[in-house]
């Protein structure tokens, strides 16, 4: 099926610092590949090398989104998502709503600037403002989206 997820293969190192080139056919058939291949540490680098593409790498985006979906490291989801909001911004609010629940920080980050205002989004902002377990960066943007959302200051 191809939106599920592959296995995860375990004992796989690949370098942190990697530096991906080519051009957009290139990249997208890499990143394909990384998919087939099951490679879970490092198809966010080929996402960060076509987002420089911008919208002329739009044939990356469905294996972009099951990258998003389907990784088991949740500190690669903003590159993805970061990769999308490049190629293709359009309907990425829900993601955006969903990031203020995520587990990474610089996801709730992103899900604080860019969520569509909406009744649930307004609690959620208001929950992380209040939450003392939450980071300090979190709930200061929170705030200040909060703010603007309402028009206070």
């Amino acid at each position: 099926m191809e939106g599920a997820p592959p296995e995860v293969v375990e004992g796989r190192r690949h370098e942190e610092d990697v530096e991906v080139e080519g051009d957009v056919a290139a990249l997208v058939e890499r990143l394909e590949r990384e998919w087939v291949e099951k490679r879970w540490c490092g198809p966010v680098h080929t996402a960060r090398a076509l987002a420089g593409f911008g919208v002329e790498a739009r044939g990356a985006v469905s294996l972009l989104r099951r990258f998003w979906l389907w990784t088991p490291h949740s500190h690669e989801r903003v590159g993805y998502l970061e990769a999308l909001a490049a190629i293709e911004p359009a309907g990425l609010g829900g993601i955006y709503a969903e990031c203020l629940w995520d587990c990474e920080e610089d996801a709730r980050l992103l899900g604080v600037e860019r969520a569509p205002d909406g009744v649930e989004v307004r609690g959620r902002l208001r929950y992380l403002v209040e939450d003392e377990l939450e980071g300090e960066k979190v709930r200061a943007a929170a705030r200040e989206r909060l703010a603007a959302l309402t028009g206070q200051s």
